[in-house]
């Protein structure tokens, strides 16, 4: 069945956002499982842009969300909007082609892999509405969608967002560098930000997994030493860092707990932390 996504964000940069598709459209050539993307704005509110992308079905989907390619222009589109973008994902259960010749009752086609501006049936024309696993399957693509957008949102440069359309207010974040646990949206967003205090630096996710009300992500870290980190004078080294983390998300969606796992000691390596005890 074929599967559509919307994409909303607001944003005054629309030459840089054609432009980053333009990027992520050649680099993806041969790999990607996307068919058919358009770009809206809204005529009521120019800064209002509404992209929609189109699959041949939602494991397609998922297969692009995969690409190295789709998170870094995940990144660069956050970056480039006034808040973070917002996904609706759609089974489609009506296509039709209408032309001025036969009304209502347009041209039906077949899925055919071409990216012109016709749209594509299901091999059963109307379809009826999917049942209750298919609902789950459209909650662990929310739930991947949340994950990248976490992960791009805390990593993305000027001010750390509120983060409060991802993350409970009562999250609990368990990181093996502290020795309590972190309580709280309030507490969690000063613990992100102590981190960005000392580093200039981006996530790569590297693979994202959902099942039910749990998420996992594998991801690489890479950053430049700018500030104070855990008593460590500021030394402009490169790091990289690479964890997983898993996510438990609340009945309205949002992240409620967070588990973290990352080589902790190759990062204190990398910024010499450790030289004294090499020698």
């Amino acid at each position: 069945m074929t599967f559509v996504q919307l994409i909303e964000c607001r944003t005054s940069r629309l030459d840089e956002m054609n432009r980053l598709m333009d990027d992520w459209v050649r680099q993806t050539k041969g790999t990607r499982t996307a068919t058919h993307a358009l770009v809206g704005t809204d005529r009521s509110d120019a800064s209002h842009v509404v992209e929609v992308v189109e699959f041949p079905s939602y494991e397609d989907a998922m297969r692009n969300s995969n690409l190295p390619q789709t998170d870094r222009i995940y990144r660069g589109l956050v970056a480039l909007c006034d808040e973070l973008p917002t996904f609706t994902d759609l089974d489609v259960v009506r296509d039709e082609h209408l032309s001025a010749d036969d009304g209502v009752q347009g041209e039906r086609r077949s899925g055919h892999d071409d990216v012109q501006g016709e749209r594509r049936s299901g091999d059963d024309g109307v379809r009826g509405e999917r049942g209750s696993g298919d609902d789950g399957v459209r909650g662990e693509r929310r739930s991947v969608d949340s994950v990248r957008g976490f992960f791009a949102a805390v990593g993305a440069p000027g001010e750390l967002p509120a983060l409060n359309d991802l993350l409970d207010e009562d999250i609990h974040s368990r990181d093996p560098m502290n020795p309590q646990d972190t309580v709280g949206l309030d507490h969690v967003r000063a613990e992100f930000r102590m981190w960005r205090g000392a580093f200039d630096s981006a996530f790569t996710v590297e693979d994202v997994f959902a099942q039910g009300d749990r998420a996992c992500a594998r991801w690489t870290w890479r950053a430049v030493h700018r500030g104070d980190f855990l008593g460590i004078a500021p030394t402009g080294r490169q790091v990289l860092m690479t964890g997983m983390t898993l996510f438990r998300f609340g009945a309205d969606g949002k992240i409620a707990e967070l588990w973290w796992q990352h080589d902790q000691l190759g990062l204190m390596q990398q910024l010499g932390a450790l030289d004294e005890l090499e020698q």
